[in-house]
């Protein structure tokens, strides 16, 4: 979260407070939620050019609370709390940050079903369906489970391995490998080749959390946008406010 204020320059606002009172605290106000607005607009214009294809919910991730005479700074930040799936902090910040990302909300998911290790993490494989932004596809990660609970469930039934029941789990399209399975790496694979003999990975899973780089420079967009125009806006906002109030014959 980034605060706009006077705070680092602030002898040109105390001056004014000193000569316009409660008028210089109005402008203040007006210029510093003016340009709140336009570090929000700056920040959300430089989403597409740092990450692949954001989503809509992404590209409305920034909020501003607002200024008011009680509060002379706004602040502007990514949103933390979102009605279904992850609060835009939770992944977005890790991008300003650095660092090891969290879990997603389809690896939690994976982990709740008992097929990905606590802790553990999945990385898409040649074989995943991503959707228009990049991600895992939600109808094939439903499909996956579904085949994966089926196999699961029929195991736990202690079923004899008849002709029958071994057809049905060739159909079952996606199956996990675990860790210690001694043929394939731990993760989700899709059945293909000649009786479903051939094993094309959908996901690996992975112990190490993958890590970001510092790729969202917005400390430095924010910084910037603030010193170009606070000063401008305040100076105008100051201007507009002094006339108003020797034309109505007093101050705010």
């Amino acid at each position: 979260m980034f605060t706009i204020d006077f705070g680092r320059d602030a002898r040109e606002f105390e001056r004014a407070m000193q000569t316009f009172g409660r008028d210089a605290k109005w402008a203040a106000v007006v210029a510093t939620n003016k340009v709140a607005g336009m570090v929000k607009e700056r920040l959300t214009a430089e989403l597409p050019s740092i990450f692949d294809r954001p989503t809509p919910f992404t590209m409305r991730s920034m909020f501003v609370r607002r200024a008011s005479m009680a509060k002379l700074f706004a602040e502007v930040g990514f949103k933390d709390f979102a009605a279904k799936g992850t609060p835009a902090t939770k992944y977005l910040r890790p991008q300003v940050d650095g660092g090891p990302r969290r879990a997603k909300r389809f690896e939690r998911l994976l982990q709740s079903a008992g097929i990905l290790p606590s802790g553990w993490f999945a990385m898409p494989g040649d074989n995943a369906e991503l959707d228009a932004f990049g991600n895992m596809s939600r109808g094939q990660l439903t499909k996956a489970l579904s085949h994966i609970r089926s196999f699961a469930a029929d195991r736990g039934q202690n079923r004899s391995q008849t002709r029958k029941s071994r057809g049905k789990r060739r159909k079952e399209q996606y199956f996990a490998a675990k860790p210690g399975n001694p043929g394939l790496a731990p993760g989700i694979y899709k059945r293909a080749g000649a009786k479903g003999r051939d094993a094309q990975p959908v996901l690996f899973f992975v112990r190490k959390a993958p890590t970001y780089h510092k790729r969202f420079p917005f400390d430095r967009i924010t910084m910037a946008v603030a010193k170009q125009h606070l000063a401008p806006e305040f100076r105008a906002a100051l201007e507009q406010a002094v006339a108003t109030s020797r034309a109505k014959g007093f101050r705010r």
